[in-house]
């Protein structure tokens, strides 16, 4: 596993990664990425405890762990009134803020400027996986043989874990589904995930790999790579997740303008661009929308009522645990990440997390100068800048607290973020005292010579 005196490396990170169509195949996505994150924070800290070195806990993690311990007290303020299977379910998405801090704390310790090309590595194999699968899917699809849907062989454990929508999903695999989008009942991929959103999710962040990938290639390289970056656009396409593709170009645009540096005339220009379409705007938006009207009118009135819910206390620490109504195929308080922070653990909660977000972006704007320093860090910066808007919106519409790989992958570059952000400030501190030092030995012995007049 690469692993020296019981420190967790980026190889065991790619192993689990490497695992995905395996796990996911097995029915093993329910707990497996939950399992990874505590295997590499055991491995992490007796490795600290042998070597002797310090501990570094990312702020992001500590945000994390405050968010945590509200959805927690929120959970056990409200486990009585609620069904056994309801707070199962709870205390499975609490996991999910859990793990997040976990991974956040440990690849940010481990994380190695120099280990940036195996980062890339790690998703173009992703990738080319994504591409496969598509392949395989599209070939289905080409010989109209309909909806796609298997068992995994842990099917047989979803009645004792609960027998929720999110479990189901877990353990009954559809490549290929049948949802109805333009008017249309139409075929919808979805891969590695539980269901199509979450995937779309998943290439997002590929995506931004590959972008950022293709252009540090050379020539002779880029036909390949072109390919792979098509087939992965379109995959993302063929889920027809309508913000998750509206995120991934949002997130394209923002950090293009971003990573200038006359920020505030890209800013200010990008304004009056918007202004100027904001006529075929507005149109454009009603159309998205309608291309799948139910889910859209479902999804707003989901989150009025979810709103509604709230009274007194609840506006500050939350429910802690979504309920199931008449009326809505899924439980209150779902298909948001932010309506549901604020329905689970009140506006209290819904600050952390914003917080949380907050200060990556301004983390990531604050670190432009210092990763023009080497081509390496800057592509990877940028795709930290691409993957944090992308789901900043992609949680607009969905829970980051459900899917498994996704939520894996995101809170594991949080934390790889954090830790590039320390090593290239140290780097960079590093350099600037020694080039203090340089100058102060230069100063001195050019004033201990003797004068010539």
């Amino acid at each position: 596993m690469n692993a020296k005196a019981g420190e967790p490396t980026l190889g065991v990170w790619k192993h689990c990664l490497g695992g995905a169509l395996v796990w996911w195949v097995l029915g093993l996505n329910l707990f497996i990425y939950h399992g990874a994150a505590v295997f590499l924070a055991s491995f992490f800290l007796m490795g600290k405890r042998s070597s002797g070195k310090g501990l570094f806990i990312p702020a992001s993690a500590v945000t994390l762990f405050f968010l945590s311990a509200v959805y927690l007290f929120s959970i056990a303020l409200n486990a009585a009134a609620n069904e056994p299977s309801r707070v199962l379910a709870a205390c499975y998405n609490l996991s999910f803020w859990l793990m997040g801090m976990v991974l956040i704390t440990a690849m940010a310790n481990a994380f190695k400027l120099e280990e940036i090309p195996e980062v890339f590595e790690a998703f173009r194999k992703l990738s080319i996986l994504i591409c496969v699968l598509t392949l395989a899917v599209v070939f289905f699809m080409l010989r109209d043989s309909g909806p796609i849907e298997f068992r995994t062989p842990l099917y047989g454990f979803s009645q004792h874990l609960g027998n929720t929508a999110l479990i189901k999903d877990s353990f009954v695999l559809k490549p290929l589904m049948v949802d109805w989008f333009a008017s249309y009942s139409r075929l919808r991929l979805n891969l590695l995930g539980p269901y199509p959103t979450a995937s779309a999710g998943l290439i997002m962040i590929v995506l931004a790999f590959l972008m950022n990938e293709t252009r540090k290639l050379k020539h002779r390289n880029r036909l390949w790579q072109w390919g792979v970056l098509g087939l992965n656009a379109a995959a993302l396409f063929l889920t027809l997740s309508r913000m998750s593709i509206l995120a991934f170009f949002l997130a394209v645009a923002a950090a293009w303008f971003l990573e200038k540096k006359k920020v505030l005339l890209w800013v200010l220009f990008s304004a009056g661009v918007l202004l100027l379409l904001l006529p075929w705007m507005i149109p454009f938006s009603e159309w998205m929308m309608g291309l799948r009207g139910g889910s859209t009118s479902t999804r707003l009135s989901l989150y009025r009522y979810t709103i509604d819910q709230l009274d007194g206390l609840d506006w500050i620490v939350g429910v802690g645990i979504k309920a199931r109504e008449e009326g809505f195929a899924i439980p209150i308080g779902s298909h948001s990440t932010y309506v549901s922070l604020l329905y689970k653990t009140g506006a209290l909660g819904l600050f952390l997390f914003t917080a949380f977000q907050a200060r990556l972006i301004l983390s990531w704007i604050q670190l432009k100068e210092y990763a023009r320093s080497r081509r390496n860090y800057f592509f990877f910066w940028r795709v930290c800048g691409y993957v944090f808007i992308s789901m900043g919106f992609w949680m607009i519409t969905e829970d980051i607290d459900a899917p498994q790989l996704l939520a894996f992958l995101y809170f594991s570059l949080v934390g790889m973020f954090e830790g590039f952000q320390k090593k290239l400030r140290d780097e960079q501190k590093e350099k600037t005292e020694y080039e203090e030092a340089k100058r102060r030995i230069l100063n001195s012995r050019y004033q201990g010579q003797p004068s010539r007049s």
